[in-house]
């Protein structure tokens, strides 16, 4: 082989790295946008979680604590459903 044929696989050698650092960086920026959406879900249900227990306990002896707690916690499913839809715009 001649030295052109080396021009013509080294460029062809480039153009296959350059292809597979533009998916990693795709992949790792996808793997990023996941991470930081179940994150937020996990805070979002840790809050459901909490105000639930809130508006469970206070129910018998404090009727308008326990609507409150029932507010916001409704309040905070939304958060948690908006922040499913972004996490899924995000990754395509």
């Amino acid at each position: 082989m001649d030295g052109a044929g080396y021009g013509v696989l080294g460029a062809g050698l480039l153009a296959v790295a350059a292809v597979a650092a533009g998916l990693y960086v795709r992949t790792r920026r996808k793997r990023d946008a996941v991470r930081a959406a179940h994150d937020e879900m996990a805070r979002g249900l840790a809050v459901l979680t909490l105000q639930a227990g809130v508006a469970q306990a206070t129910l018998a002896a404090d009727q308008e604590a326990a609507r409150h707690a029932l507010a916001r916690t409704q309040s905070a499913a939304r958060e948690v459903l908006a922040g499913l839809g972004k996490a899924r715009r995000a990754t395509g």
